[in-house]
């Protein structure tokens, strides 16, 4: 079942409209942050973690590509 930070970071990725995807990206990081807030120390769960933050390198890589900061020959 979809978290919310998951169906808003999905909607960020899968926005067509670049004047949409920066309130998209801002809402989706907010939201995972207060994922990892909720969770505070917990170990319990590595997979959602790793799923956090490869979402959050993610949104980072929309930002700069919309940005014009993101080549792909960076290999990132």
């Amino acid at each position: 079942m979809p978290t919310h930070w998951t169906i808003l970071f999905r909607a960020a990725l899968r926005e067509q409209d670049p004047a949409k995807v920066p309130k998209l990206a801002q809402q989706a990081r907010r939201a995972i942050n207060d994922r990892v807030l909720e969770r505070g120390t917990k170990s319990s769960d590595a997979q959602e973690k790793e799923e956090l933050e490869e979402a959050l390198r993610q949104l980072t890589l929309l930002e700069q590509k919309r940005e014009g900061l993101y080549s792909p020959r960076q290999g990132h």
